[in-house]
């Protein structure tokens, strides 16, 4: 904490000395070129290497200092202010140290350089003073005016704009040069001070502004205020200036010269308090975006991701650590909303752990309650061969066949086929109440027996539904209720207890009657021998259509090798 207060007064000291340095550099240039008459203005370097290192506010201060120190050697440097002020904020804007963040070429910036202090620097020349400021100037556009062009102020504003555009170069390429010198990590601390959080990119604001239709909007309306507060008292000051200065030079002369001064007082005041007004609405905007707008955006970015992302424990802590990572230190009410939201999402996060850890140790014991409940049944039937084991094992190659395909994607998503999968083991469950001599008869049921050996489906279904209401994990035991009253439909509707046809026996009750089928078949049994594998899916195949549905026998024949697998895993 200490380390970064030390590196931030540094900066500080850092960007107070560029922008004095600025200053000192434009003010004697401006002085020397004035001195010697020379037909150049050369005091907009330090603004332009300003505005590079530092962005368009810091080189908007150099620019208003300049102009107003200058005038103490050059009067009418004070109406040239708005021109000094537009070059500091296009500057900031495409001329920054790193090539990569430039969005124009260097070359086109002193065009528009060029353009603007022509154009404006030639009306007021013109117009407000009354004549052109360089002798060797006004010669060229008299001599053109007599030889080519009759119109002295045409020929006044090219020639301004291009010798504009020799001074600007200069100035630009002097300027990039020196900042190019100056050491990476220097101009990168100066960079920073601005930002009241971690730095943007210029994508990642795009990113913000893109992300939301109401993004923006607040901009805009601080914008709005801004703009009308500052033309509301740039009009007040012309309007009460104005009014004294035409009492005071009522008394003094006559009227016709009172028009004439008025006029004149109306254009240099105007020029004067353009450049302020620039100043004013930039900087207004300037504070907007960086202690609120961008500040707003990027918590609302951070929380919007964290809430997308909060069904996964591993992304919602990255996103938690992103919105730490945001840094905002505006000092103000926004810094402590963003700390509060912080807060409210670490919170949450471990509040979320907490209950994800805890769903696992219901799910273990839930797990471990299936596994017990459906060993009770196979150790009384004495002849299933790790039944229960190896249908769970073909039911999830099953479902997952399904899911691969596409088929039934609405109904199998990972929560369905993790309850399928866990609940398999319980299809048998209503064995438990068939009496010992019908479960373990070695030869073929009688016509009686077998009434009765149907009856551990209905069970099956009562038993887990008596669960189901005292655990109060309908979601998770549905599955193993319906495959456990089920799984002996038919997709005909021949099968028991109900009759169901086709789609409405539930999907994971198909699932489990093809699964249940085929390891009766492949499996030896004391009444009989083990079916040979391709004789067993022939079966199947068969069936599909009558006995069961299409789709699954499908996926569980393309799966043949991974049942292979099984039936080998559990051969000894």
């Amino acid at each position: 904490m200490q380390s970064d207060r030390i590196k931030k007064r540094n900066s500080l000291i850092m960007l107070f000395s560029s922008i004095l340095g600025g200053v000192v550099v434009n003010v004697c240039l401006g002085f020397f070129t004035n001195y010697f008459k020379l037909p150049l203005y050369l005091d907009t370097i330090g603004t332009i290497g300003v505005a590079s290192v530092a962005g368009g506010l810091p080189a908007l201060f150099v620019a208003l200092f300049t102009n107003i120190i200058c005038a103490f050697f050059n009067p009418n440097a004070i109406y040239y202010s708005i021109i000094s002020i537009l070059i500091a904020i296009i500057a900031g804007a495409y001329l920054p140290k790193r090539k990569s963040e430039r969005t124009i070429p260097v070359i086109l910036v002193v065009i528009i350089f060029a353009a603007i202090s022509g154009l404006i620097g030639a009306i007021i020349q013109l117009v407000l003073l009354g004549e052109p400021q360089f002798i060797i100037l006004n010669q060229a556009s008299t001599y053109l005016t007599s030889k080519f062009i009759g119109n002295f102020s045409f020929n006044f504003i090219l020639g301004h704009f291009l010798l504009n555009i020799v001074d600007k170069g200069i100035c630009v390429y002097v300027a990039i040069g020196v900042v190019y010198i100056l050491p990476e990590e220097n101009c990168d601390s100066i960079a920073k001070i601005g930002w009241k959080q971690s730095p943007l990119t210029k994508q990642q604001i795009k990113d913000y502004s893109k992300s939301d239709a109401r993004s923006g909007h607040l901009q805009k309306r601080i914008t709005s205020l801004i703009v009308f507060a500052a033309l509301l008292i740039t009009v007040l000051l012309v309007w009460i200036s104005l009014t004294i200065f035409w009492d005071f030079a009522s008394t003094r002369t006559v009227k016709a010269e009172n028009i004439y001064l008025m006029k004149q007082y109306l254009l240099r005041i105007t020029m004067i308090f353009s450049g302020y007004l620039v100043f004013i609405l930039y900087a207004g905007v300037w504070v907007a975006k960086y202690y609120l707008v961008y500040p707003m955006n990027a918590i609302a970015s951070a929380t919007d991701n964290l809430m997308n992302y909060t069904d996964n424990e591993t992304i919602s802590k990255e996103y938690v650590d992103n919105i730490k990572a945001l840094d905002i230190s505006t000092k103000d009410e926004l810094e402590f909303l963003y700390h509060a939201i912080c807060k409210m999402a670490e919170d949450s996060m471990n509040q979320m752990n907490d209950i994800k850890y805890q769903a696992k140790a219901i799910n273990q014991m839930q797990t471990g309650l299936i596994i017990t409940m459906a060993d009770m049944v196979e150790n009384r039937d004495k002849d299933t061969g790790y039944h229960i084991q190896k249908t769970a094992d073909y039911v999830k190659i099953i479902v997952e066949g399904l899911k691969k395909k596409g088929y039934y994607k609405d109904k199998i998503t990972p929560k369905y086929i993790s309850d399928v999968v866990l609940s398999a083991p319980l299809h048998d469950i209503g064995k438990i109440n068939i009496p010992d001599a019908i479960l373990n008869k070695p030869g073929k049921l009688t016509d009686e027996e077998f009434a009765i050996m149907k009856t551990h489906a209905e069970d099956g279904r009562k038993i887990i539904e008596k669960a189901i209401k005292a655990v109060q994990g309908e979601n998770y035991l549905k599955e193993a209720r319906n495959m456990a009253g089920y799984h002996h439909e038919k997709w005909d509707g021949t099968g028991y207890p109900e009759g169901l046809k086709g789609q409405v026996i539930p999907l994971s009750a198909r699932i489990m009657a093809v699964a249940d089928v085929f390891d009766a078949l492949s499996s030896k049994r004391v009444y009989k021998e083990a079916m040979p594998f391709e004789d067993a899916l022939a079966i199947l195949q068969k069936d599909s259509g009558t006995h069961f549905d299409p789709k699954c026998v499908e996926v569980f024949i393309d799966a043949k090798d991974e049942v292979l697998q099984v039936m080998e895993k559990y051969k000894e």
